[in-house]
């Protein structure tokens, strides 16, 4: 790779341009206003049901919750979801990711090419192995002077690095086939980040220096490793008062960016339905149910598409990875027609 395919390129309509969102600022803005509503530092451990049809939450700290309608959006690992639905699997996809952070101030900018500064890139090279870059810049009016609103809370203190949303930086990770990693998965699951670090470093030593100064500079504390796992499609099961959402029942890779768009689709549209429901306008299953069969055929939707470009990225096959790389690049230079792509995972 030289020089210019880094630094030259055209400037782009901001409306059609590449805008991250930091998931801990979302968590803070969607936690907003709801003191007293949301209650932290509970572990949920298992449900039972009562005669009258509630369902109560048994906690590890030995307290209880009773809820009309339980909905399951405790992630990947739902424990919710592994006592309601427990043939609903995730699959190790045998993809490994490294992923780190390069933090941005005004000396690190000057090193880094404009270009992995100005939005996403998918570096793919002939062999079987990926890296996506993505830049997280806070907006030049940014001021966390609102605690709890894009402020730098107690999230922060449990990691700086992790987990401190008040600093811009350039995210990026590593993505390969375990067998292409030098060292075995109970090898690499006990590596720290340093080691994970250098060894991306060795693993892309060929590779245009700007990238590889991405990889050295990062912190070592901001670089871990991420198993990629897969939801398994489930049937439709009986519909009840308890339900699920976002990665508690489509769990997907990262590969395609809709996780998080999928499950704001979730909420929003149980949240229709739970409203409809309370005003007396449908009854609460149906409502349920309607919310179930939709998300149900949209969420794995997502599951299998995001599995594909995931296995396309680590792809051997030089042909298939030229074509997938000529498809980024038509998406790259015709926005609408990326949007009409993807707008089948995002909308509505």
């Amino acid at each position: 790779m030289v020089e210019d395919e880094l630094t030259s390129g055209t400037e782009r309509d901001p409306t059609g341009a590449h805008h991250s969102v930091s998931r801990i600022t979302l968590h803070q803005v969607l936690s907003a206003g709801l003191e007293g509503a949301l209650h932290h530092g509970k572990e949920f451990e298992r449900y039972a049901r009562a005669a009258d049809g509630t369902v109560t939450l048994h906690f590890v700290d030995g307290t209880t919750a009773t809820a009309d309608v339980l909905v399951a959006a405790d992630g990947a690992n739902s424990r919710v979801c592994r006592q309601y639905l427990p043939d609903a699997t995730r699959v190790d996809t045998g993809i490994r990711a490294i992923a780190g952070k390069y933090p941005l101030t005004e000396e690190t900018k000057r090193r880094l090419p404009t270009r992995l500064q100005d939005g996403p890139h998918s570096v793919l090279p002939p062999s079987g192995c990926g890296m996506f870059i993505a830049p997280h810049e806070l907006g030049a009016n940014y001021a966390p002077t609102e605690r709890g609103i894009g402020g730098n809370d107690e999230t922060a203190a449990r990691d700086a690095v992790l987990f401190d949303n008040t600093g811009s930086y350039v995210m990026w990770a590593y993505t390969a086939s375990s067998a292409k990693y030098p060292h075995g998965d109970a090898e690499l699951s006990d590596m720290g980040g340093e080691r994970l670090r250098d060894m991306v470093g060795t693993l892309i030593a060929d590779w245009h220096p700007s990238l590889r100064r991405l990889v050295a500079e990062s912190p070592a504390q901001s670089v871990s490793l991420l198993p990629i796992r897969t939801s398994v499609a489930v049937r439709q099961w009986e519909t009840s008062n308890i339900t699920l959402l976002g990665d508690a029942i489509h769990s997907m890779t990262p590969f395609r960016g809709i996780g998080a768009n999928t499950a704001l689709r979730d909420a929003q549209l149980l949240a229709r339905s739970l409203i409809a429901a309370s005003r007396g306008e449908v009854d609460l299953l149906d409502g349920i149910h309607d919310y179930e069969t939709r998300m149900i055929d949209y969420g794995f939707a997502a599951v299998r598409r995001s599995l594909r470009t995931a296995e396309q990225t680590i792809s051997t096959n030089r042909v298939g990875r030229s074509m997938f790389k000529a498809a980024l690049r038509v998406f790259s230079v015709i926005p609408p027609l990326k949007r009409k792509v993807f707008s089948d995972l995002s909308s509505k």
